[in-house]
């Protein structure tokens, strides 16, 4: 009787502990429950340096769509990873910046097939000076693939451009 009781409220726990906040670095890139698109259908995302320096404010990004389709995206959902100890971590915002990325507007950008589109990152404003380092910057994106001629399937997921602050 007081396991059936009990259910419910793991149940809820459980949920609610799924339930990252990424202002606190918690996130389903962290968990490893996200998917990567850059695998799934043909999208690039690549930074449009190999290196930054620590202290740059703007950080550009491209994303190029060459699925067949209109891709959609969020460049207000995104999140920044750094290599820690040989594993990507989540670089957390900095803390006047947290209300701002925890909460950020929906809204999705189209990406037509064939057209790319640049994407800024403001770093030491979100960020603060990045410490040198291997970086990944990602994003929330979807899109659709062909299935069967023609008939499609969505996919939902992130891609990823990787780069190094000296």
């Amino acid at each position: 009787m007081k396991r059936k009781a009990l259910l419910p409220l793991l149940l809820v726990l459980l949920a609610l502990s799924s339930c990252g906040d990424r202002a606190a670095g918690g996130s389903p890139v962290d968990d490893g429950s996200f998917k990567w698109l850059q695998s799934e259908i043909n999208i690039l995302f690549s930074a449009d340096k190999d290196t930054y320096v620590a202290d740059d404010e703007l950080m550009t990004f491209t994303l190029q769509n060459y699925t067949g389709h209109t891709t959609y995206y969020n460049d207000e959902h995104y999140y920044v990873q750094r290599v820690e100890d040989n594993q990507w971590t989540t670089v957390p915002v900095l803390p006047e910046m947290q209300e701002r990325h925890r909460s950020p507007p929906d809204k999705a950008c189209l990406l037509f097939e064939g057209e790319s589109a640049s994407i800024h990152l403001l770093a030491t404003r979100m960020y603060g000076k990045f410490p040198p380092g291997r970086y990944r910057y990602i994003l929330e994106a979807n899109g659709r693939i062909d299935v069967n001629h023609n008939e499609f399937r969505a996919v939902e997921g992130y891609v990823a451009a990787e780069f190094t602050v000296k």
